[in-house]
């Protein structure tokens, strides 16, 4: 789990110098959920999702993620929301 110790350090330092970057919130949220925390992974996602509403294509990523959270923590219906609104987005 190094790497994404590493990871989670350089993410939180880019976000002090751009605090509105979705990518980032985004690839935190992927470290938090490969390090077994759903819930941090679900507090980097929505910051994700709220920053990429004009970006289609990061949003969909987004969605996708989400989707997968939910369904770590046990929420099938809630997973397939966010899956669907992702399938939605061209």
């Amino acid at each position: 789990m190094g790497n994404c110790d590493r990871g989670i350090t350089l993410l939180e330092r880019a976000l002090t110098l751009n605090g509105y970057n979705p990518m980032a919130y985004y690839y935190l949220s992927l470290a938090w959920l490969k390090k077994g925390d759903a819930e941090k992974a679900l507090t980097f996602s929505r910051k994700a999702e709220l920053f990429s509403q004009e970006n289609h294509g990061t949003l969909k990523k987004v969605y996708l993620l989400e989707g997968e959270i939910y369904r770590k923590l046990g929420n099938g219906e809630k997973s397939r929301w966010y899956r669907n609104r992702a399938a939605q987005i061209q």
